[in-house]
């Protein structure tokens, strides 16, 4: 079966919820026009907000030996802007968490972060907490507008309901300028018409406004509950249009139209192959940023899924030639993601 593509993602049927918001005014949130340095971890710590957080002189507790503890698994670097916002997630391994401990790393203060103040916290996950099978606790942080741009680290670990701390674990926060000078040439809407997915040896294309159609063969248990029976199966995925358009504020909107289908597989039978569909149009917000010196396009779309919010972050190399354009995200290792987009 295919590989979702990343950037798709984003069409399955979510809700969306910005959160990343656009550059304040230039004299910065304190009124000044200092910018805060990012070397200095205390400045830097300072001047976030998380809602809902308690900041504590000190550093955090340690992390338990009970082997009951709660367990992270390393997480993946965020994305934000000078008085922009960003969902930082983590990913519980086991145990439940209770709550987040967060310091910016060579800070001399931290922040405790309880269950109710998880984006997501609100809904009823058990006991006001979340369970590695329910949810990864995630919070919303807030920088302020006169930060500067480049990269902090934050060292975070989460705590369950005895107060048994996890592992820590570091996520390095990265600033990007929204917009720039010189991308002017961007503004405006480009569509995208054809989507290239390269995964371990094998391309898997997508033509925009082109049906694609996968048939293969699957093993389906029939109605005696006993048999199995290999059966044909045929999905398709139809994208009308996936249209990107770019404010010369640094302002992202991104529109789709699909209708989808798919195996049914909780309803199928070797005698009876069931399909569900799926389809919808999608009008998202978000930001862009980009670098004219490695032709370094990043876009980045925040969103709800399942009650939590989440962030999805393309990082493109981009090649331009007059109203066309091919943006590649690498992934290393010759897989990699082509989006090929004409300017309307």
């Amino acid at each position: 079966m295919k590989r979702k593509l990343s950037l798709l993602i984003l069409l399955l049927g979510m809700s969306f919820i910005t959160v990343f918001t656009s550059c304040g005014d230039d004299d910065g949130v304190d009124g000044s026009g200092d910018l805060i340095d990012l070397s200095d971890a205390n400045a830097v710590s300072n001047a976030i907000k998380i809602t809902g957080a308690t900041k504590i002189d000190g550093d955090p507790p340690s992390p338990s030996n009970d082997p009951n503890a709660p367990d992270l698994y390393d997480g993946d670097d965020v994305y934000s802007s000078p008085g922009g916002k960003t969902v930082v997630k983590l990913d519980l391994s086991t145990g439940d968490a209770a709550g987040i401990y967060m310091q910016v790393s060579g800070a001399d203060n931290y922040f405790k972060i309880p269950a109710s103040s998880f984006t997501g916290g609100r809904f009823p996950f058990s006991g006001g907490r979340i369970s590695q099978s329910s949810g990864s606790p995630s919070f919303e942080l807030e920088l302020p507008d006169n930060i500067s741009p480049g990269e902090f680290c934050i060292d975070l670990c989460v705590y369950d309901d005895e107060n048994r701390v996890s592992n820590i674990v570091t996520t390095c926060v990265v600033i990007t300028e929204i917009g720039g000078e010189d991308g002017q040439f961007l503004v405006g809407q480009w569509n995208i018409t054809r989507i290239e997915d390269r995964y371990e040896g094998i391309t898997y294309t997508r033509i925009i406004g082109e049906e694609t159609e996968e048939t293969y063969r699957f093993d389906m248990l029939c109605a005696d509950g006993e048999t199995y029976q290999e059966v044909e199966i045929t999905e398709t995925e139809l994208f009308e249009y996936i249209n990107l358009i770019f404010s010369s504020n640094g302002a992202l909107r991104f529109k789709s139209s699909y209708e989808n289908s798919y195996l049914d597989y909780e309803n199928s039978t070797c005698e009876n192959v069931e399909y569900y569909t799926e389809s919808g149009m999608e009008d998202y917000d978000g930001v862009w940023s980009y670098t004219v010196d490695d032709k370094r396009l990043i876009l980045v779309i925040n969103f709800e899924e399942d009650g939590q919010i989440d962030q999805e972050v393309l990082d493109l190399k981009i090649t331009v030639n007059g109203d066309n354009m091919t943006a590649i995200q690498d992934y290393g290792g010759g897989d990699k993601f082509t989006i090929t987009l004409v300017k309307q």
